[in-house]
């Protein structure tokens, strides 16, 4: 929850106490939980859809979709973490968690002042002392996208459960990793002998241990085998309870 006052330039940014973080936002939640129960999503844009229509009289829920399935950025992420902390010397607020009132004022750029509560007394924390220009920005962060074991899953595993129309969008088959092109290339470069015919590769796995499972300790007795719990008919499972 924030309050911004023009006069004074100042920012105030409440955040609610452990525990007590439910608010007026969580309703709007609820309407999407409700519609996205009954709909069937197998992409984003369907995603953007259920949520628009989950609320089509009041239109308080509205969808931003910040990227696509192959990877496109709509929405730059920034690297704002480095960006305080190298060029402008941010320093860490210690304790931040315990920390629930956060006053901003135009006039003091770099500090903030703390409260605990809103009765608790104030107190002011430089976090940095470098100037701030209005042009300055963090580097854009360029999105790795998913690892080919992530894409495998997903194609062996998603895809039949996707509509046919979004199968090939969220849930394409994944192109052929390094590691089997190389084996593909080392198979098809080894020589083919009368004797054994083609080279083939053979895996050998060893058989793991049977579980052993550990007998049931009564915390009455202490005795091994059975456990301290009472029937339906009501006696008890222990001999010395009975």
């Amino acid at each position: 929850m924030e309050s911004y006052d023009r006069k004074t330039s100042i920012d105030q940014t409440l955040f609610p106490a452990m525990g007590h973080t439910k608010f007026s936002p969580d309703w709007a939640f609820g309407m999407i939980k409700r519609k996205l129960r009954y709909t069937k999503v197998s992409c984003l844009s369907e995603l953007k859809d259920c949520i628009h229509a989950s609320s089509p009289v009041s239109g308080v829920n509205m969808a931003c979709v910040t990227g696509t399935e192959d990877g496109k950025v709509l929405v730059p992420v920034r690297n704002w973490q480095s960006f305080l902390q190298d060029q402008l010397d941010f320093k860490k607020i210690y304790g931040i968690k315990n920390l629930h009132y956060f006053t901003f004022a135009e006039g003091h750029p770099g500090a903030v002042q703390v409260q605990e509560h809103s009765e608790a007394s104030a107190r002011t924390i430089t976090m940095t002392t470098a100037s701030i220009t209005s042009h300055s920005t963090a580097a854009e962060i360029d999105p790795a996208g998913l690892s080919h074991e992530r894409k495998t899953y997903l194609y062996e595993k998603i895809r039949q459960s996707c509509s046919d129309k979004n199968k090939d969008i969220l849930c394409p088959k994944p192109p052929t990793s390094l590691a089997e092109t190389a084996a593909i290339a080392v198979a098809a470069a080894e020589p083919e002998t009368a004797e054994t015919g083609p080279s083939t590769s053979t895996v050998v796995t060893e058989s793991l241990p049977p579980l052993k499972h550990r007998k049931p300790t009564c915390s009455f007795c202490h005795k091994e085998g059975h456990r301290n719990a009472k029937k339906r008919h009501g006696t008890y499972r222990c001999p010395a309870r009975n």
